[in-house]
């Protein structure tokens, strides 16, 4: 795609910076002959009102403290003594039942290793309270997943490129997409488990961190939040159908932040041996520090060593939606897949 000194850049993407812009454009000459694969995190989630990962991992430790201080006031125990198969109970009402001090203790808790934190936390509780926890903090507002301008542009996304499109892989837990895709009567395939269970005709959708669907059934057996269960034998099976996806397509990073360092292990085996280039969405303030340009400089420069060019693109904190500009781009995307031209216009 030429570019020429009286159309460069296209007004459409007035709001991207320069690099922003070569890689949206590189972006839409990459799929033009390749699959696309999808991954998604919980900037998804996050636009239906769901729990982001952080928040997911808040409102967890916020339970269990407000528990373990409720057992430490029963026993009367001078000293405090981690619970052992503690039982899960007040998940409704936690909110009224956190002071101050355990607000803060939370803060404190989820400054260090977020993922050795939620095994510590597990270590303290039953099995089956384990799992009744992660479900009650992902749908705490106790309503079924709905839409948002990312899921209508992600669905339309999906369904008008259904031979370009072939597998998603969704670190949420939650079944937004999957209901969405419903109501457009879109089939697809989930697979949390049994992953040599690919249906060939239709879209596979992985959820390689467990899959936990609002209305119940189909729920995964082994849900991935914790350092242990990162290392889990399980765990390497979807690594490998992972890295087949990033060593033989192009890959679409959507709601990431892209600094999961599991994830990032994944993108750079592959990039030494693959000519595939993938691209991330990520979002970016326009009021920053000296400081943030830099380190946001520099994390761009090393996912691009990774073969991975970022899409920056600017949140509105004025707007309603502030992270508009990225269903836009999606459906910019959408548009140019079948009219390379449509982006000039």
């Amino acid at each position: 795609m030429k570019k020429s000194k009286k159309n460069y850049p296209p007004k459409k993407l007035n709001f991207l910076d320069k690099k922003s812009t070569d890689n949206f454009l590189s972006l839409i000459s990459n799929i033009s002959n390749n699959r696309i694969t999808i991954f998604l995190g919980s900037g998804l989630s996050g636009s239906v009102n769901l729990p982001t990962w952080k928040e997911l991992l808040k409102t967890i430790c916020n339970i269990f403290l407000v528990h373990w201080f409720f057992e430490k006031d029963k026993n009367n125990e001078k000293f405090f003594i981690p619970p052992h198969k503690m039982s899960i109970a007040f998940t409704d009402v936690h909110e009224m039942l956190l002071t101050f001090e355990q607000r803060e203790i939370t803060e404190n808790f989820l400054l260090n290793n977020p993922l050795l934190v939620a095994q510590q936390i597990k270590n303290c509780i039953r099995p089956l309270d384990w799992k009744y926890l992660i479900r009650k903090s992902l749908y705490l507002r106790s309503q079924p997943p709905s839409r948002s301008d990312l899921t209508e542009s992600l669905i339309k996304l999906i369904k008008n490129n259904s031979q370009k499109v072939k597998a998603i892989i969704n670190y949420n837990y939650d079944d937004t997409l999957e209901s969405n895709l419903k109501e457009e009567n879109i089939k697809f395939k989930v697979i949390s488990e049994n992953y040599g269970m690919i249906h060939p005709k239709n879209l596979n959708i992985y959820h390689p961190h467990g899959y936990i669907p609002y209305q119940g059934g189909g729920q995964s057996e082994n849900f991935y939040l914790t350092e242990g269960e990162y290392s889990n034998n399980d765990f390497s099976v979807i690594d490998n159908i992972q890295l087949n996806y990033l060593f033989n397509s192009i890959c679409i990073f959507i709601g990431l932040s892209m600094i999961d360092p599991h994830l990032r292990n994944l993108i750079r085996k592959v990039s030494s041996y693959s000519t595939k280039i993938h691209f991330a969405f990520i979002n970016k303030n326009f009021n920053i520090s000296t400081y943030e340009k830099m380190r946001q400089a520099l994390f761009d420069k090393d996912l691009y060593r990774m073969k991975v060019k970022v899409i920056r693109y600017p949140i509105i904190k004025s707007d309603s939606n502030p992270f508009k500009r990225l269903p836009q781009l999606l459906d910019y995307l959408n548009h140019s897949i079948k009219d390379k031209s449509f982006i000039w216009v």
